[in-house]
């Protein structure tokens, strides 16, 4: 995955942990579209999931998230505890 996610197909998305969250992301998007980065605490996922997403987060955070740049240069979607 590492290949595309610099090709910018990907975006991250950064959210306190919320175990149905979770759950719904990984039952929503298919396990090679998305990446769980421990070290950063942040889901690398496909760019064609990006409303599903927004979607969740809106329902579990009740949030619009702060949109913003990783180092890497990909599109961060950051909700604040």
């Amino acid at each position: 995955m590492a290949e595309t996610v610099e090709g910018g197909y990907f975006f991250e998305v950064c959210v306190p942990y919320h175990s149905h969250f979770v759950g719904e992301l990984k039952s929503g998007i298919p396990w090679h579209a998305r990446e769980w980065r421990a070290d950063a605490k942040t889901w690398v996922v496909h760019r064609c999931y990006r409303e599903f997403v927004c979607g969740l987060l809106n329902r579990y955070f009740a949030t619009v998230p702060v949109v913003t740049r990783s180092a890497g240069g990909l599109e961060r979607l950051v909700v604040l505890p």
